[in-house]
């Protein structure tokens, strides 16, 4: 679901001011709470009608155009248009609220597959030299794991590139990429 959008109804904002008062945190950190992971959000100020557009468009006919479905953005609005909508929301034609549009781009983490069966990677163990600790120590820790995130081996043994695919190569190994969903019990941000 690449650059779908995504509005939060008013009960969602609600729900999100609420938490800001009751957890002290900030808005951003409570909205991100309601989009999937991956998901950026603006804020948006929107004009709706309240009385029929006949009668906003008899005292202010520039806006009829804008607001043939009802409501528009601000920022799609003209100077003169922004003015004339203020001295209407004045006059109770209409009224502004704000609507927060997230935006959803599906991120993949990288994963590592042993394919190798635990005595091809004894034989291949011999063509790594003896004082390249680091490849035999990602060979003992791919012989207890059968799949693992790129990002563990990375954090645990600083494995570069070059290194996997040496070992992709010689058939030891496959790198792959899942989708990432979010975790609602692990809420650190995804890089």
């Amino acid at each position: 679901m690449p650059d779908q959008e995504i509005a939060l109804t008013p009960h969602q904002i609600e729900w999100c001011e609420w938490l800001v008062d009751y957890c002290y945190c900030t808005l951003s950190e409570a909205l991100q709470l309601m989009v999937p992971t991956g998901a950026t959000y603006k804020r948006n100020k929107v004009i709706k009608c309240i009385k029929e557009l006949n009668e906003v468009a008899f005292s202010y006919p520039m806006l009829e155009k804008s607001l043939k479905k009802g409501s528009c953005l601000v920022s799609d609005l003209s100077d003169e248009e922004v003015k004339e909508a203020k001295k209407a929301i004045k006059q109770g034609l209409l009224e502004e609220q704000i609507e927060f549009v997230t935006s959803v781009k599906t991120q993949y983490e990288k994963r590592v597959k042993r394919i190798a069966d635990i005595e091809k990677i004894e034989k291949e163990r011999i063509r790594i030299p003896k004082n390249a600790k680091k490849q035999h120590k990602i060979l003992d820790f791919l012989s207890l794991k059968e799949d693992v995130s790129l990002r563990v081996l990375r954090d645990a043994y600083q494995i570069d590139r070059k290194i996997l695919e040496r070992f992709e190569e010689w058939g030891l190994i496959q790198q792959y990429s899942i989708e990432k969903y979010r975790e609602p019990y692990n809420l650190n941000k995804i890089e």
